[in-house]
């Protein structure tokens, strides 16, 4: 299994303005054997930034922030087609810089949304980019997010079946909004292709996160899927604190890592 950290660990990552040799040297003195890098129009994964001769260690999967500011889920055209345009961005980035694979969330789930025709919605609006992913050789996964149209497992099963090339990128922390985890690999275990290891607490039905081991998540279960499925690329998902040495941070990341997962 390879198990690597996403970007979003390293101080000032997220908006792409890090180096990624620097942050992937890092990585790999820690023991983690690949990145997920953040995707940035104008940030150092992009396509617009020069592809590294070399880095310690490969960016295997890409995410973005960028759907923050533009949803697919939005009811405003514009905000849709920016968003589409995002995704395709982060494929053309993916294909050029040879990373497998890229995954985001579609957007926030609107108040007052007919779910299944917002569903419908997606799957037609999707369907081109999936395509292109095809065609490009790159892997297209949707994950699911707290507070997001995606952060129930029967709304990603209702999408993922409109979408058979499309996979699936398991966030296991943010399975705590819908439990158990074992409900979601049982649905939804065969269109796995990546995994991210987070860990949170619900209170009052608002999900927040959790350093691992720390929080609600049950470990026996992620131990249990991941020695029984294919998966083998994993990212750890941890927010930096923006205060701890890069070193010293990403040391106590392993660490945790090690012991969630030896159990």
């Amino acid at each position: 299994m390879n198990v690597g950290l996403c970007t979003w660990a390293f101080h000032r990552s997220a908006a792409g303005r890090r180096d990624v040799a620097e942050i992937g040297a890092i990585a790999a003195r820690a023991g983690f054997t690949a990145l997920e890098g953040a995707y940035n129009p104008r940030g150092v994964v992009s396509l617009t930034a020069p592809r590294p001769d070399a880095l310690p260690v490969p960016i295997a999967s890409l995410a973005s922030l960028e759907f923050h500011r533009h949803s697919l889920t939005s009811a405003r055209v514009e905000d849709r087609a920016q968003a589409q345009g995002i995704i395709e961005a982060m494929l053309r980035c993916a294909a050029a810089w040879d990373i497998p694979s890229i995954s985001f969330s579609p957007g926030a789930a609107p108040a007052d949304d007919d779910r299944t025709s917002l569903l419908q919605r997606l799957a037609t609006e999707l369907a081109p980019l999936t395509a292109l992913a095809a065609e490009l050789g790159v892997t297209l996964a949707l994950e699911n997010v707290p507070r997001h149209v995606l952060a129930s497992r029967g709304d990603m099963a209702t999408l993922l079946n409109e979408l058979p090339g499309v996979g699936f990128c398991l966030d296991v922390g943010n399975t705590l909004v819908d439990p158990p985890l074992s409900a979601w690999c049982d649905l939804l275990g065969d269109r796995v292709v990546k995994v991210h290891l987070s860990d949170g607490r619900v209170s009052d039905g608002r999900w927040g996160p959790a350093w691992l081991g720390a929080g609600e998540l049950d470990w026996r279960d992620v131990r249990g899927f991941l020695a029984e499925s294919r998966v083998r690329d994993v990212f750890v998902e941890v927010l930096s604190d923006g205060s701890t040495d890069d070193d010293a941070f990403t040391q106590r990341i392993a660490g945790s890592v090690h012991e969630v997962l030896a159990g």
